[in-house]
């Protein structure tokens, strides 16, 4: 399936990885692996998160604290936000995701 990154999940990740620069830019490339890691496993296996409420589904990028919500249609895993875990379900009530 084909992973597509809604404007406010592309935001969130920008901000992250604004936010890790500051800390250490190798950071930044080891963020944007585990990214990526995840993409490829929901574009070959979509429904491996669990259903976080209404139709989406929340996998967990434990070790940077972060969730990734995302929705599925019939050929595209759409990536919604990518809020810290500390703030996901309040994001996926205030941005109406659940």
């Amino acid at each position: 399936m084909e992973v597509v990154l809604l404007s406010s999940a592309e935001s969130d990740l920008l901000e992250h990885y604004l936010w890790y620069a500051k800390i250490d830019k190798g950071l930044v490339s080891r963020l944007d692996r585990d990214v990526a890691d995840i993409f490829e496993m929901l574009s070959t296996n979509p429904v491996i998160a669990p259903c976080f409420g209404g139709s989406f589904r929340r996998q967990l990028l434990r070790r940077w604290s972060l969730g990734i919500f995302y929705s599925l249609t019939a050929n595209r895993v759409l990536i919604a936000r990518v809020p810290p875990r500390s703030d996901d379900a309040s994001t996926c009530v205030n941005a109406q995701l659940c």
